[in-house]
C-alpha cells in the first residue's frame, strides 16, 4: 500500500479542528438560535423508556441516573414521572428549556458526584472525534465503582436516507446540510466499532459489553453496557470544551510557546504519577492527552498531536500516529526533535506511515496501545519522562516497543530496533523460527504470543478462502501492504485486532493487485450481479452507461478504487 504523499500528518479520522480548517465556521449552523444544538430531537423517548424498564427491573427506581447530554430534556422528564432518582448535563439549552426545565448541570466540570447508571442516548455521534473522547471520558469519571453506563449512536447503513450531506473521510462520516448550509456532524458506527472504541478509550478497568435485552432491555442498536469495575481514572481536564462551542475560542497547541521549564513540566508529570500511585490506569488517548498537558500543550481538547518546545532548544512531539519528520523544518527546527507515539487506530482507517527526511534528525518513540494498557508500562513512562526533564538525558525515556529515526537517528534507530530484537529473543530464550509466515519475535509486550498466533491462523485462513499469498511480517510499520511483483500480500499480526480486521486488509490489498476477478475468481460474475441487484436504478443507469454488461471491464476499475477505499465487505454480496 502506497504511502499518503502529502508532507503533513495526516489521520483518517476527523478532529473538530481539522473539520474547521476544511470547512470553516461550520458550527455556525449547529447551534439554533434558541441556543440549542440541531441534533436534539424527540424521536429518542422510546430508548428511555425502555432503559427505565429495564432499571425498574433490575436495580430499582431508587438507583441514581444521569442522563448525559440530555438535548431537550424530554427522556430525563419521562423518567423522572415515572419516579427514578434522576439529574441530567446539557451543554446547550435552548432558552426556552433553561426556563422551564433547565438542566440539573450545564456543564460537565460542575458534576460533583457519581452515579450508578449513566444514560448517553445518541450523544456520542454527533460530535467530532477529539470531543467524543473528551465527553465519554467525562461520563465514566461520573460513574460509580460497579455503577453502568449505557451508550448508543446511530448505525452504519441509516447514512444512506441523508441526501443533502458532504462525506468527510468514510461514507459513514458526513456533515449534514439543511438550506445549503452545514447544521450537524455525523458519525454512524456499527456495534463492534463502538465496543472496540469504548475499550480503547477507557482502558483496564471497565469492561464493555454489546447492549442487549438482557444487559440494558434493548436490542437492535449500536450499543453497549460499560460496567466499572475500580476507580481507574479518566481524564477529568478533558471537559466540556471538547465539545462543540467555537472552534475559535477553544485554545490551539503553539509550537513556539514555552509555558515553563522542564522543572516545572517534570512537577506537571509527577502529577500524573500521583494519579497512577494509586493503581489507576490510563486509557491510551488519556496518556497522549497527559503527557501533552505536561509539557505545556495549552489546548483543552488533544487532537492528533502536539508540540512542545523545551530547555535546550528540544522539540517534543506527542501524538496517536507516526510522524513526517519534514514538519519540524517547516518550523524551522530541524535538530533536536523527539517524539512519543501511542500508535491508535479505529477500524477500516488508513494507517500513515513514518515518513523520515535527511535533513531533519528526528528519534520517535513507538509504542503500541495493547502494550501500554497496564500500570508498570504506565509508570516507566512517566518516570523515564520525568527523569529525562530533569536531566536532560534522552536514555531516561522508557524503552518503546519500535524506534523510528530521520537525519542522523536514522542508523541509531536500526541500532536501537536490533538491540529491542535481542532482547525480545533473550526473553524467548529461543531464536526467531523462520516459518511459513516468517514472523519476527513475538513477545507478550506485543499484544501478547496468544492473541499474535489467532491473528496468525486468521491470516492463514483468509488467504486459503480468496487463494491469494500472505506472510506475517511484525517488521512492517502498516497493517499490510502487497509486492506487485509476486502479488504476496505482507500483513502485521500485531496491528489487527480480529479475524474481520485481518480480512479488510487482505481484501483491501488482494484487489488492489489482482482485481476483483482475481480475487473471486469464478464467483466474479455472480457477486457482481449480486451487487448489481442491491444497487439503486439511478446508480444501475450510471453503470450501464459507463461500462455496458462488460461486467469485466469494471475489474480494472476496481484496483485503482481500492488504493482508496480501506475494506471491501465482499460477503455482503454473497
Amino acid at each position: 500500500m502506497d504511502a499518503a504523499s502529502s508532507d503533513v500528518d495526516t489521520r483518517l479520522r476527523r478532529t473538530s479542528s481539522e473539520i474547521e480548517r476544511d470547512y470553516p465556521n461550520w458550527l455556525d449552523g449547529t447551534t439554533t438560535d434558541s441556543g440549542k444544538h440541531s441534533t436534539q430531537v424527540e424521536g429518542t423517548r422510546k430508548t428511555y423508556n425502555k432503559l427505565g424498564d429495564w432499571i425498574e427491573r433490575k436495580l430499582g427506581k431508587g438507583v441514581s441516573v444521569l442522563d448525559a447530554s440530555s438535548g431537550m430534556g424530554y427522556g430525563t422528564a419521562d423518567l423522572r414521572k415515572r419516579g427514578f432518582n434522576i439529574e441530567d448535563v446539557e451543554p446547550y439549552q435552548s432558552e426556552e428549556r433553561k426556563a422551564n426545565n433547565p438542566a440539573t448541570y450545564d456543564s460537565y466540570d460542575k458534576i460533583g458526584k457519581k452515579y450508578d447508571f449513566i444514560i448517553s442516548n445518541a450523544v456520542l455521534n454527533v460530535i467530532p472525534d477529539d470531543w467524543r473522547a473528551g465527553v465519554l471520558h467525562n461520563m465514566a469519571t461520573a460513574m460509580k465503582t460497579g455503577g453502568k453506563m449505557f451508550i448508543n449512536t446511530r448505525k452504519v447503513g441509516e447514512e444512506k436516507y441523508i441526501k443533502d450531506k458532504i462525506e468527510l473521510d468514510s461514507p459513514h462520516e458526513i456533515l449534514v446540510k439543511r438550506n445549503g448550509r452545514i447544521a450537524s456532524y455525523q458519525r454512524f458506527f456499527t456495534t463492534s466499532e463502538l465496543k472496540e472504541w469504548v475499550e480503547s478509550e477507557l482502558g483496564e478497568g471497565y469492561k464493555v459489553e454489546i447492549a442487549n435485552e438482557q444487559n440494558s432491555g434493548t436490542k437492535g442498536l449500536p450499543a453497549v453496557v460499560v460496567t466499572k469495575n475500580n476507580e481507574s481514572s479518566t481524564n477529568r481536564e478533558a471537559s466540556e470544551l471538547r465539545q462543540p462551542i467555537a472552534v475559535a475560542d477553544a485554545p490551539s497547541a503553539n509550537f513556539d510557546a514555552k509555558l515553563g521549564n522542564n522543572h516545572q513540566y517534570a512537577k506537571n508529570i509527577e502529577k500524573m504519577i500521583g494519579e497512577l500511585t494509586i493503581n489507576n490506569i490510563f486509557g491510551p488517548h488519556e496518556i497522549l492527552f497527559k503527557l501533552a498537558k505536561a509539557l505545556g500543550y495549552s489546548s483543552e481538547n488533544f487532537e492528533s498531536h502536539s508540540y512542545s518546545v523545551l530547555d535546550g532548544n528540544v522539540s517534543f512531539r506527542i501524538a496517536d500516529h507516526y510522524g513526517t519528520a519534514k514538519n519540524f523544518e517547516s518550523k524551522e527546527h530541524s535538530t533536536n526533535n523527539y517524539g512519543f507515539v501511542i500508535k491508535l487506530k479505529l477500524p477500516g482507517k488508513k494507517q500513515p506511515r513514518f515518513k523520515p527526511d535527511r535533513n531533519v534528525d528526528y528519534l520517535e518513540y513507538v509504542f503500541f496501545p495493547e502494550n501500554v494498557a497496564n500500570y508498570e508500562r504506565q509508570m516507566a513512562i512517566a518516570i523515564g519522562m520525568h527523569d529525562y526533564l530533569l536531566t536532560g538525558d534522552i536514555g531516561k525515556l522508557a524503552k518503546p516497543d519500535m524506534y523510528h529515526g530521520s537525519g542522523k537517528y536514522e542508523e541509531e534507530a536500526k541500532r536501537l530496533n536490533a538491540e529491542l530484537k535481542r532482547e525480545r529473543m533473550a526473553n524467548e530464550n529461543r531464536m526467531p523460527a523462520a516459518d511459513a509466515f516468517n514472523r519476527r519475535s513475538v513477545d507478550a509486550t506485543r499484544g501478547g504470543g496468544d492473541r499474535a498466533a489467532v491473528m496468525e491462523r486468521a491470516a492463514a485462513q483468509i488467504a486459503r478462502r480468496y487463494g491469494v499469498r500472505v506472510v506475517c511480517d511484525y517488521s512492517l510499520d502498516a497493517l499490510g501492504e502487497v509486492n506487485r511483483t509476486d502479488g504476496t500480500i505482507r500483513v502485521n499480526p500485531a496491528l489487527h485486532t480480529s479475524a474481520a480486521d485481518m480480512e479488510r486488509t487482505i481484501i483491501h490489498e488482494a484487489v488492489g493487485h489482482l482485481g476483483l476477478e482475481g480475487v473471486l475468481g469464478k464467483d466474479f460474475d455472480a457477486t457482481c450481479a449480486k451487487a448489481a441487484a442491491l444497487m439503486d436504478s439511478e446508480s444501475q443507469g450510471w453503470l450501464s452507461r459507463q461500462y455496458g454488461d462488460e461486467w469485466k471491464r469494471m475489474n480494472a476499475a476496481t484496483r485503482v478504487c481500492a488504493e482508496h477505499v480501506s475494506a471491501l465487505e465482499i460477503d455482503q454480496f454473497g
